[in-house]
């Protein structure tokens, strides 16, 4: 599979794997605005004494959050365009990655004030019954928090510095990409791969295989050689 292009770097996702996951956030996020909003609109006491600054927060995180919703949807829905190797139904997916990080940090941002404002809110009320508000705001606001930074975690460990190569091999290879290449560029291009899963594979092996015994032996450089090469010829 082709790896996701965004902001012309390269991720080790396939495009079309975005369809549970979105549907899963997706399901999370109306879960708990669902549940959250319920818990405060109920509350008469907060209604009556919930400064205007405080409200703006919350409708505005609540918003954003309803954004995210569909936005996920979307996502969901353009992922599952097609089949496997039908990409180009599915390319509006970059632009779409590239809006739902943009949610995601004003999604985070606007948390934290959430949770900020709800405990002083609730500091200085202190007659007011706010306990289901509390709980309210800081279970939606914390566990959405939770599930973004675990989402920014995994992009990270995802990122592959070879991806953009990667991408473009198998578009120009497997998906006979628009961006038509002369033979030499296509010549370079398989050489480079081949270095790239070359290296790889030599990589597995010296780490499979090393000891301090032999550590830099030209004969155990030869054959971690010989044997990658072995298998870059056999898997690619």
């Amino acid at each position: 599979m082709p790896h996701l292009k965004v902001c012309k770097r390269t991720w080790k996702r396939s495009e079309d794997e975005f369809v549970i996951s979105s549907i899963v956030q997706a399901l999370i996020r109306v879960i708990l605005v669902v549940i959250a909003g319920a818990l405060l609109l109920s509350n008469q006491q907060l209604q009556t004494v919930c400064p205007a600054e405080f409200k703006g927060i919350l409708i505005t995180s609540a918003v954003i959050c309803i954004l995210h919703i569909l936005l996920f949807i979307v996502i969901a829905a353009v992922s599952g365009r097609g089949g496997v190797m039908e990409v180009q139904k599915r390319k509006p997916l970059g632009p779409l990655i590239i809006v739902h990080f943009l949610l995601m940090i004003l999604e985070l941002i606007f948390y934290c004030l959430s949770i900020w404002q709800v405990v002083v809110f609730r500091n200085d009320h202190s007659y007011v019954d706010l306990h289901s508000a509390f709980v309210a705001v800081i279970c939606w606001c914390s566990v959405l928090m939770f599930t973004i930074v675990c989402e920014i975690v995994d992009w990270i460990r995802h990122y592959d510095k070879d991806g953009r190569l990667k991408y473009e091999f198998y578009n120009t290879f497997l998906y006979d990409g628009v961006d038509k290449k002369t033979e030499d560029e296509k010549r370079e291009l398989v050489m480079n791969m081949r270095m790239v899963e070359k290296f790889k594979w030599q990589n597995v092996l010296s780490k499979k295989f090393d000891s301090p015994e032999d550590y830099g032996s030209d004969d155990k450089e030869a054959a971690l050689h010989a044997v990658s090469t072995a298998f870059v010829d056999l898997l690619t």
